[in-house]
């Protein structure tokens, strides 16, 4: 198996799709399963910060003259410009000026611009002009009808839906061509809901098919594990417990754990799959030789993750002891592309013995800093042997066969590059 270049992360810096601003940590909700709560270790370390405007400005500098000089090809790659909290509209004036930079800035003669933001709606209405004016792509977190998102709570306990779902309607009204453009919506499955019935408040209410996910356990205090336990439910389980299962996932496509996990099986083991021309006209190269150990994101390929604290991170789903690089109080940009490099291929070290011989390395999902540690080396319970893969992939065919919307969705989704 190999290992990683500096000049493989400079480059994925260079083409990255998305670059998050944390634009604040503070948050004018309460959700009960919030990630970054009272029921998580991370919420001892959240102070309400808010990302000061003289960071951001030099991590879009310091992007744009790593664009200019690269010779690699832009022109035509999208770039999004994303905002993230806490709830982002509360530091309204940081993305104000983030937009206006990027839109006089010039990075448009390298790259296509977009500008998208995960919100909970209860600041839409002060600020829907200017989303609508810069073409906003809004995710709007709304967990289907009232019981479904009670655990989205105000500080002192009172329910949220109202003055959201009133936001959300009157932004629909407002702007209707805007509405059906650029607004999606993410829920939050609990032990109030289910994934059919959020489906159909959403799409009765707005005629969109959300996606769905599953509470995220990672880093709940111990002594809360059991009551955030009680109210998760997996998306799975709340499918195959409908009656309508096969519709629902029909109605999910891609978002579906079935679609997802058969699209990632047959992307990483079906001779059929072509990445590109290339490959179509004169076949797969990959082979084991070319695999990294395990599914962690080679840095900055899925985006660069700006904390509000001025840390340069590979996503917001991983623990800020894994930096890839800081901004300092002397607005200067740190990132060691050797180091980086040096540091990865420490992860594929260790992980390459046990990769080596899983037979699930070719579509393996699995992110080395969400992987439990037992006494010295980390733990893996995704590990397959080949009988094992075998029989998953027989029953991806099997789940394939009786779903011809499958192909259909596949095709839809994909695109050569």
């Amino acid at each position: 198996m190999r290992r990683i270049t500096p000049s493989e992360i400079r480059r994925a810096f260079e083409l990255t799709p998305q670059i998050t601003f944390e634009v604040t940590e503070g948050c004018n909700l309460r959700c009960k399963y919030c990630g970054y709560g009272e029921l998580f270790e991370i919420a001892s370390h959240r102070r309400n910060r808010a990302l000061p405007w003289f960071k951001a400005l030099s991590i879009l500098e310091y992007y744009r003259a790593m664009v200019q000089r690269s010779n690699v090809g832009h022109y035509g790659r999208e770039v999004f410009f994303s905002f993230f909290g806490g709830e982002p509209l509360l530091n309204f004036s940081l993305i104000e000026q983030v937009v206006g930079w990027v839109n006089r800035s010039g990075i448009d003669r390298f790259r296509g611009v977009k500008y998208s933001m995960t919100t909970n709606g209860l600041l839409l209405h002060g600020h829907e002009e200017f989303l609508v004016d810069n073409g906003f792509n809004l995710l709007i977190s709304l967990d289907g009808d009232e019981r479904a998102s009670s655990y989205r709570k105000f500080p002192d306990g009172s329910s949220s839906f109202a003055l959201v779902k009133k936001n959300i309607d009157g932004l629909k009204l407002r702007h209707p061509s805007y509405f059906e453009e650029h607004v999606k919506f993410n829920a939050v499955l609990n032990d109030r809901s289910s994934v059919g019935g959020i489906i159909d408040f959403i799409k009765s209410e707005y005629g969109k098919t959300p996606s769905i996910s599953a509470i995220n356990p990672i880093g709940v205090r111990p002594q809360y594990a059991e009551e955030l336990d009680m109210m998760s439910v997996s998306v799975a389980d709340s499918i195959s417990a409908s009656a309508d299962a096969g519709e629902i996932s029909n109605s999910m496509g891609i978002q579906s754990p079935f679609f997802r996990k058969a699209f990632d099986c047959f992307r990483g083991h079906s001779p059929y799959f072509y990445r590109g021309y290339n490959e179509l006209l004169y076949g797969p190269s990959a082979t084991i030789a070319d695999l990294l150990p395990g599914g962690t994101c080679i840095p900055f390929s899925k985006r660069v993750f700006i904390s509000a604290g001025g840390l340069i991170m590979p996503c917001e789903n991983v623990s800020h002891k894994f930096a890839l690089g800081s901004i300092d109080d002397d607005a200067r940009v740190n990132i060691d592309f050797d180091e980086l490099a040096q540091r990865y291929n420490a992860y594929y070290d260790e992980l390459e013995p046990r990769c080596a011989r899983c037979a699930r390395n070719k579509s393996c999902s699995e992110c080395i800093f969400h992987l439990p540690h037992g006494g010295d080396c980390l733990r893996c319970n995704e590990f397959a042997s080949h009988s094992e893969m075998d029989e998953e992939i027989g029953r991806y065919y099997d789940f394939i066969t009786s779903v011809p919307k499958f192909v259909e969705v596949i095709g839809n989704t994909l695109e050569f590059r």
